[in-house]
């Protein structure tokens, strides 16, 4: 067992940096002596910072300098990173309890935790190949309620590989099982009503989906959290682990779990609004889904959750658009570009939207640049409904242009591209 500090300076020394490199930028190399001879401890934000020029992560230090940690204290704060989102710092820590002879936490809710980490990092072979190793656990023990997650992060899986037939099964069988708990998890269960109204809608099956956002909104009604509290008391969990307080430490820990627990269930009910108002302005009630979507807006705003924002924006910009409220719309359109990351989805919307707003002041030639841009990000996010509706709507521009050929041509290129992914998807022999 080595210390915190002993373990900065065998890093610092392998990597053939003096304590005045380490710290420069960061503190004074006073600093770096007295938290390499344990005098001193560093702060979270510090320690993130050695950690970063050391090539290495927190978890790595703090785990490596004491072989003694708490493994409760160590899955604890495991769950509350990510809980903040941080699923790449959480991995290790879970990999790092599987591999340990013995613990003192179920080897079945670290599987859980580990999948759920892999799936947000994009690693949906590894997480399926984890969770189908937690059925045989859960099975033996016959726990529903790890069953259920377990079938609603396979079904996560399967959404992410767009193969929604198979989420919906997964899904819909997760459910099943939360309503036959004689103790429900009322949030998990309308996690799943929201996730299976989102699939069903890309399935094309309309009412099904307004029937699960329904359920799932009158069991998100209430829900309330703060982001900024959640990250303070995972600062104070880390904080005290480092100084071996486990008990503090797993007791933060848990209220940062509490705390982005709820924040999450808010941002879904709030997701679940936006949902229900496109669903509202497709059955002739635009009045009511303005409403909502103008409500949803500022929550999300005063939340500071910006992608979530710009999202609601795009969907109150396409509601402008059906109404023909053009200068709303392009309002609409330029506050949620401002806001969504530059590769989002919703900017390729951004744009087909701004296409139809440019042909109502004849622009021809912007709108046809602004349908490019939308067709070749729908085509890259591999929405192929998307990219064939917007391609028929370029060409229905060069058709009225009487430039057939082009139109034409441009029809083709969709039969192409698409028949093409959906033979990759296995869809077409």
């Amino acid at each position: 067992m080595i210390s915190l500090g002993q373990r900065i300076r065998e890093l610092r020394m392998s990597k053939h940096l003096t304590q005045i490199d380490l710290a420069k930028g960061l503190c004074t190399p006073s600093m770096i002596s007295q938290i390499e001879s344990d005098r001193a401890r560093p702060s979270y934000k510090m320690l993130l910072s050695i950690a970063e020029r050391l090539d290495t992560t927190v978890d790595k230090l703090v785990i490596d300098s004491d072989m003694s940690l708490d493994h409760q204290s160590a899955f604890k704060m495991a769950r509350a990173l990510m809980g903040a989102k941080q699923y790449d710092t959480a991995i290790p820590i879970l990999q790092d309890l599987l591999a340990a002879k013995r613990t003192h936490v179920s080897e079945m809710d670290i599987q859980l935790e580990l999948g759920e980490c892999l799936l947000h990092t994009g690693e949906w072979k590894a997480a399926e190949k984890t969770l189908q190793a937690v059925a045989e656990l859960v099975l033996l023990r016959q726990d529903k309620p790890k069953l259920t997650r377990k079938l609603k992060l396979l079904g996560d899986v399967e959404s992410n590989r767009k193969r929604y037939a198979l989420a919906a099964f997964h899904w819909q069988r997760a459910l099943d099982h939360a309503e036959g708990m004689p103790e429900q998890d009322v949030y998990l269960k309308a996690e799943i009503l929201h996730l299976l109204g989102s699939v069903y809608v890309k399935m094309g099956e309309a009412q099904e989906a307004q029937d699960f956002y329904k359920r799932a909104a009158d069991l998100y009604e209430g829900v309330e959290g703060h982001n900024e509290i959640g990250n303070v008391y995972l600062g104070l969990s880390v904080s005290y682990q480092m100084q071996k307080d486990m008990a503090q430490s797993a007791e933060y820990a848990e209220r940062a779990i509490g705390i982005f627990k709820g924040i999450d269930n808010q941002v879904m009910m709030l997701r679940n609004q936006v949902t229900c108002a496109v669903t509202y302005g497709e059955s002739g009630r635009e009045n009511e889904a303005e409403s909502l979507l103008t409500d949803t807006i500022r929550q999300f705003a005063n939340l500071g959750r910006e992608e979530e924002q710009g999202i609601a924006l795009v969907e109150y910009a396409k509601l402008m658009t059906q109404l023909e409220r053009w200068p709303e719309a392009e309002e609409a359109c330029l506050s949620a570009q401002n806001l969504l990351p530059e590769l989002h989805i919703y900017q390729a919307w951004v744009n087909r939207l701004q296409a139809k707003i440019d042909l109502t002041r004849d622009e021809k030639k912007a709108a046809i640049r602004h349908f490019e841009s939308a067709a070749d990000a729908f085509l890259w996010h591999r929405e192929l409904g998307a990219y064939g509706d917007t391609m028929y709507e370029l060409s229905c521009v060069y058709r009225d242009a009487d430039d057939i050929l082009r139109a034409f041509e441009l029809l083709e290129q969709v039969r192409s591209q698409t028949q093409g992914e959906l033979y990759k998807r296995g869809l077409m022999l």
